[in-house]
């Protein structure tokens, strides 16, 4: 599969691309329905009312200075959906820290703008094909291809089932989301806080709480040795909010 996209003043956007030997020229609002997205969708994450720095004060009571982990959301339903989108929308290799496109999602979801992330795919896609990164969008190009009809008469080698690539509970037990306990029932926890909460928790459902932000214990004793170096500060590890060509672009607070 090819991909590029141009925009011509008379035509407008039009995203380009070839599958199984046949050229296509799509508008976002087709390849959008393509995808799944309502045709509700706006196309376009951004908003006027989104302020980085707010938002994710809002959603973690912090500055937004330092590492922009996942971990430091409070509300569970905003915690997964944070990792999911790093894992299956934008997928990488390392989902630690949130990218800017990731918090503007997360603020459409809070603000209940249905909106359609087509024009973020399609250049998160465009840099994969440009890379040698491997391929992640497999499922959405089948998506795609069905829409389109060309899957009727193709010859396919499907990727074999592989359950290694599966999420599960140790995932986020390793990523300090959660904790198992030995009936195999699950908590949220937040690391650095004594606090953990049972799940599921229908209390923190993302639209009957009054506030992203749950009231934390004192922060607990530390036992993991700080990566900041006093004699060469430049050393210590942190994280801002970048796009998906994090190497080129990096936006801060």
């Amino acid at each position: 599969m090819t991909l590029h996209v141009t925009n011509e003043e008379d035509e407008g956007v039009r995203i380009h691309f070839r599958l199984f030997g046949t050229d296509h020229v799509l508008v976002p609002r087709t390849l959008s329905n393509l995808l799944g997205f309502s045709p509700l969708c706006v196309l376009s994450i951004d908003s006027q009312n989104f302020v980085a720095r707010d938002f994710w004060e809002e959603i973690t009571g912090t500055a937004g200075r330092g590492k922009h982990s996942i971990t430091l959301i409070h509300n569970p339903t905003l915690r997964f959906l944070s990792r999911w989108i790093a894992s299956v929308v934008f997928p990488r290799e390392d989902t630690r820290c949130i990218q800017i496109q990731e918090l503007k999602l997360l603020h459409a979801m809070c603000r209940k703008r249905k909106v359609s992330p087509v024009m973020n795919l399609v250049e998160y896609w465009m840099g994969l094909v440009k890379s040698d990164a491997p391929i992640t969008m497999t499922s959405l190009v089948t998506r795609i291809a069905r829409g389109l009809g060309v899957l009727e008469d193709a010859q396919l080698v499907y990727i074999p089932y592989n359950p290694a690539l599966l999420i599960r509970v140790d995932h986020f037990v390793q990523g300090h989301f959660l904790r198992e306990k030995p009936d195999r029932s699950l908590s949220m926890i937040y690391r650095g806080h004594n606090v953990e909460f049972p799940l599921p928790a229908p209390q923190f459902s993302l639209y009957q709480v009054e506030e992203l932000t749950m009231q934390l214990t004192e922060p607990a004793r530390q036992h993991c040795r700080s990566t900041y170096s006093s004699t060469n500060p430049a050393s210590t590890r942190s994280c801002c909010w970048s796009s998906p060509s994090a190497d080129t672009t990096r936006f801060v607070l």
